[in-house]
Parts: structure tokens; sequence; C-alpha cells
């Protein structure tokens, strides 16, 4: 994450200071997402905001999904996220015996 990061930190204030506030927390995978209807809308639309800010004119290789994602889920929802097990298994540990979770990461 960090050395995708570069354009992020450009263009959200405090994007590094998020960085180094959550660099030993577990990264979230984009790829999972659940909330009640109005949480989840909430949270789609300050996606596409961060988006449209850090991303919009990105010409680097990387998308900035992870970090945008990372970044609105910690600094906006951080005391509400439940991750791990029963949830998902863990991000690239290719955990594909675990019956226990609800989703297997790759």
């Amino acid at each position: 994450m960090q050395a995708h990061g570069t354009h992020l930190r450009d263009k959200i204030a405090d994007y590094a200071h998020f960085e180094a506030a959550f660099a030993k927390d577990t990264l979230l995978n984009c790829g999972i997402i659940g909330a009640n209807a109005p949480l989840f809308y909430q949270l789609i639309q300050q996606l596409c905001a961060f988006h449209e800010l850090g991303n919009r004119d990105n010409k680097t290789v990387f998308t900035g999904d992870m970090g945008v994602f990372n970044y609105v889920a910690r600094t906006q929802y951080n005391t509400q996220l439940i991750h791990g097990a029963p949830v998902n298994t863990v991000f690239k540990n290719y955990e594909t015996e675990r019956s226990d979770c609800w989703f297997r990461h790759k």
C-alpha cells in the first residue's frame, strides 16, 4: 500500500496521517463490503467522492481502490468494522479449506 499510494497522498490532505495511524491494522479487502442499506449507501457515496478526488487523474498503474476503501473504512467507520472470522479468512493466505467463515479470500 505504501508504494501504491503516492497519488492519494498528493490528493487527500490527511492520507499520510491515516497511513501512519493505521499502519499496524489489518488491511481490509474492498471486495467484501456489507452493511444495512442506509449505512451502505453512505459508504458508497463516500467511496465515490474520494475516488473522484483521489483517483480521477491517477496516471499510475495502481487503481487506488484498496487505498481509498481502507482510508474511508478506517477514518469513518473504524469502530463499526467487523472483519476476520467468522466473516472472512485472512487476505492472501489462500485458506481454501476453511469452512468457518462466510467469505474465503483467494
